[in-house]
């Protein structure tokens, strides 16, 4: 990896040269066209032109200087656009460079922590003598952080099949207000433990949907809020359907989403904050599927933040 603070010292560098000889050429050839005018004019005097023969001389000398001069502003003109674009090039590539160390960091992370878990667990109850209890205790817990391994994984392939153009809806009819609920009672044993959940949707609404892919949006929503929100919290799911709009809100209470940034969440890899100070799991890649599968799916995705705080990320239906 090219680190940032020796890429563009050196640019910068070679900008300022070019720049200088530019400066340095333009200036020669205005000064040697000024000077041929001059001898042209003096030489035109020695053979005794007229005046006028001579101004005529001045003015197509003139006319080159002038020509001379637009070609080298055009130039100066492209060499500036193309030391912009390199420039933003080198910045895309520096942001992108560091998406993906975030997600390897991330990934690895997520990856080795529910691995270790469930080792931990298994091999509890291999060596110690336990009660019933607490051998369903410890097999639930071993089995959520599967199903955390498990939307993990999930979520790379998905990622991956968008990304090569391999996913595509398979649209039907569906009670919307039934399936949400179904998706989101599902959801309870992977974080709800910790959190309420509070449904408020409108029955006999049918739509067209993909089940699949209202299913990995909704519980990457879910997942979402779930992680932000503080422990003990109320996340919200509301449905409603008001003169043929439908729309969908996912509401939490935890921190909300600067303006700023309310965009870029839904990057590839992005993640708000520096991934080696960050306390929350995660890699980059939930909101990004969330935003592709709604753009397949013709759904429109915002997020607001709501004056009593927390994130509302609102789904409607075009």
């Amino acid at each position: 990896m090219i680190k940032r603070q020796r890429i563009f010292p050196v640019f910068y560098l070679l900008f300022a040269y070019v720049i200088l000889q530019f400066a340095w050429w333009a200036y020669s050839i205005l000064r040697l066209n000024a000077e041929i005018i001059n001898l042209r004019s003096e030489l035109a005097q020695l053979q005794g032109s007229s005046a006028e023969q001579i101004q005529a001389i001045e003015r197509a000398m003139e006319s080159k200087m002038i020509m001379v001069a637009g070609e080298g502003s055009v130039f100066f003109i492209l060499l500036l656009a193309g030391a912009f674009y390199i420039l933003r090039s080198f910045r895309r590539e520096m942001a992108v460079q560091s998406q993906q160390k975030n997600f390897m960091l991330s990934v690895t992370h997520e990856l080795k922590s529910p691995l270790a878990s469930v080792k931990l667990y298994l091999q509890t109850l291999l060596k110690r003598e336990l009660n019933h209890e607490k051998q369903k205790e410890i097999t639930r817990q071993a089995l959520s952080d599967t199903d955390r391994l498990g939307t993990l994984i999930d979520n790379i392939l998905t990622a991956s099949r968008i990304d090569g153009g391999h996913f595509s809806l398979h649209l039907e009819e569906e009670n919307l207000g039934k399936f949400l609920q179904k998706i989101a009672l599902l959801q309870i044993p992977n974080g709800f433990s910790t959190h309420f959940l509070e449904l408020d949707l409108q029955p006999n609404v049918v739509v067209p949907i993909d089940k699949q892919a209202l299913t990995i949006i909704l519980s990457n929503l879910l997942e979402n809020a779930v992680k932000y929100s503080p422990v003990g919290t109320t996340i919200r799911l509301v449905m409603s359907s008001e003169k043929g709009l439908i729309q969908l809100k996912v509401i939490d209470q935890g921190p909300g989403i600067p303006v700023s940034e309310r965009e870029m969440v839904f990057q590839k890899f992005y993640r708000i904050g520096n991934e080696d100070t960050r306390k929350s799991k995660g890699t980059g890649l939930g909101l990004y599927i969330v935003k592709t599968l709604c753009l397949l799916h013709n759904i429109e995705i915002s997020i607001e933040n709501p004056i009593q705080g927390g994130s509302i990320f609102k789904l409607e239906w075009k």
